[in-house]
Parts: structure tokens; sequence; C-alpha cells
């Protein structure tokens, strides 16, 4: 009853689905991603170059839309569904490019990357729901307008092997926020709200686990995982209080460990009046 339910939710947001990549602001293409347990409603095509790739989460649980490009021709969703299933967290057929991180029930997060032409798929990798086939094929055609210049942004997230570096204008409010990765490896940005000072341990504590129902702490953004010297664009509205950035990339240099556990989470505070507190600190 609850898939039928979440079902019918979602055909009646087809009407969102079918403006698929026409919608223009500023001359950037929208891709919009409806995802429900477990599965995606979305357009199979985009143009290539800067892109405003928005997901709403119509599900019962956390989910995402990760992004990833295939290095040859043969690649297919089922094909990488299938290597996960296998234990490869790293498929050597694809290649990360980014996406929105684990958005709540009823929530939406957004990001603009820059596309290149290609065989991509979008995966949600919150426990097993990749497992599970939420997988989807997405085609990136040659661009039909002419290269356009990312959001202004109001805030810098830089991150590296195995640290961030987050700039003091971070706010209350909605604002856009530039990405970088100057790392060796692969990073995301995973934005969580601290409800109490035992929620960062037991959100990890979480991520250790299956990853079962709902975090202790409130995902409220994110970018995916990003390749060194990858950037990307990230909407973001917080409220004052306690935050952590993490990332779960297992490491290729650390027998696999992910990139939390050796030091990539990083606590700060988003005061009342708009600027980043300086009560904030890196594990």
């Amino acid at each position: 009853m609850q898939r039928r339910a979440a079902l019918n939710l979602v055909m009646s947001l087809m009407g969102l689905v079918s403006a698929g990549c026409q919608s223009r602001r500023s001359g950037v293409p929208e891709l919009r991603i409806i995802a429900y347990d477990y599965g995606y409603l979305m357009p199979s095509h985009v143009p290539a170059g800067l892109v405003r790739i928005t997901l709403r989460n119509v599900g019962h649980d956390v989910h995402e839309a990760t992004i990833a490009r295939f290095t040859n021709d043969r690649g297919t969703a089922a094909l990488y569904r299938d290597s996960i299933r296998a234990g490869v967290d790293f498929p050597s057929f694809a290649e990360d490019v980014g996406g929105v991180r684990l958005t709540m029930p009823g929530d939406s997060g957004g990001v603009w990357l820059r596309l290149r032409p290609g065989h991509y798929i979008v995966a949600c990798w919150k426990g097993d729901h990749l497992s599970r086939g939420m997988v989807h094929d997405l085609f990136v055609d040659p661009p039909d307008a002419p290269r356009v210049d990312p959001p202004a942004a109001s805030g810098e997230i830089v991150l590296t092997d195995y640290a961030y570096t987050i700039s003091d204008t971070l706010r209350a409010g909605e604002q856009v926020i530039h990405v970088t990765n100057r790392g060796r490896e692969e990073h995301e940005a995973d934005i969580v709200r601290l409800s109490s000072p035992a929620a960062l341990a037991e959100y990890m504590a979480w991520m250790d686990s299956a990853q079962v129902g709902l975090p202790p702490a409130m995902p409220v953004g994110g970018v995916g995982d990003l390749l060194p010297g990858a950037e990307a664009w990230m909407r973001l509205r917080l409220e004052p209080g306690r935050y952590a950035l993490l990332c779960q990339v297992p490491s290729t240099s650390h027998g696999g460990r992910p990139h939390y556990k050796l030091g990539m989470v990083h606590e700060f505070v988003v005061a009342d009046r708009g600027r980043l507190s300086s009560d904030q600190r890196t594990n």
C-alpha cells in the first residue's frame, strides 16, 4: 500500500518532470529528478554544459541522486548495479561527477554541474538502495545553447585529503556555495544539522551500520563524489544551529576506510545574525 501511494504521488508529479530539461533559468538547463521508494522519475536526456540538477524526495526514506559517467560504450545502469552488488565501490568503467546528496523525505536539494556529452547514471547510495535497483540511465547530448556562467556563490567549501576548508560567509538562509576538490582522491561534502551534542557520534555510528531508516542527524544538503580538480555549486538553506560536514567516500590508499574515519569531519555553527561562528573545529 505504501508503494502504491508513493507511485500515485509520483504520477501526480508527472507534469514537473515532463518539463524535463526544458526549463531555463538564466540560460541553464534544469534536470528535474523525483526520487521515490525505490526509484526515480526523471528525463533520460539533458544537454551538455552547465546543468542545474534538482532532486525532490517524495519517498518515506532518505534518498540522493549521485551521478557517474561511463568511460566506455559498454556501460549501463544494470551493469553498474551488478558491479555494486558484487562489492565493487569504484567500477572501472565509470567515473563519479557529483550530484545531490542525502535528502530527507519531503525535502529537495540542488546542485549545478558541468556535464560532458556521454552516457551517465543517476544512483542512490543510501543503504542498499542502489542494490535494490535505484539507478537510472542518463544521456548527456551535445549542447544546444551557448556556454553559460555558473550561479554567483556567496561562500566556498574546499575539499582536500582529508579535511574541509570553509569560508566565513556561510550564513542563515538560502545561498549558493561553490565546492572544489583540491585533493588527490575523490571527495564529497555532506552537510547535516546536529540537534544534540551526541548527534554527530550517533550519525557516524548510523553510517557504520546498515543505514536503516532515517538518520539521527538531519541532512540539509550536499555534493556527491567529485574527482580531483572538479567543482560544483550547491544550493543550501541553513537555519541557525550546529552542523557538520562529512565525507563517506572509501579511501583508495587506506584500505577502503571511509574518509570521515580519516579525519574528514568538520563541525561549524551558523549564528543567528548571519555569519559563521568562530566556534568551529575539525575532528
